[in-house]
């Protein structure tokens, strides 16, 4: 049953353990929580079972494992729990993902040189 999920919001997330030049951990774990809006759209193969859709607030919560190979890359592995309420053919609907990727971070002096710029 292939799924297409979609969505825009907030999240905060906590890291362990210590982090700068002279703490410097290649890995550390993390903690997420995700408030906005976000929809599941599932579609099914069989003409006889009903799609299902599932459109408004959307709120997740996971833990993971990041390893930083450079002090401001991280490749991050992450099971979250994400739960949809709002209108679609269905009232409700709850999903268990895990996540694979990759990110990179600005330093804060790099970043507010940017910002600082427009």
């Amino acid at each position: 049953m292939p799924r297409l999920r979609s969505g825009l919001g907030l999240f905060g997330r906590a890291y362990t353990g210590k982090g700068g030049h002279a703490g410097y951990s290649k890995t550390r774990l993390f903690g997420e929580f995700s408030s906005g809006f976000g929809g599941l759209n599932l579609r099914t193969f069989d003409n006889s079972k009903p799609n299902s859709t599932v459109n408004g607030l959307a709120i997740g919560i996971g833990t993971g494992s990041a390893y930083f190979p450079a002090q401001n890359i991280v490749i991050e592995l992450m099971p979250r729990y994400v739960f949809n309420t709002g209108m679609g053919s269905a009232q409700t609907r709850a999903a268990f993902t895990i996540s694979f990727g990759a990110n990179m971070y600005l330093p804060r002096g790099k970043a507010r040189e940017i910002s600082g710029g427009m």
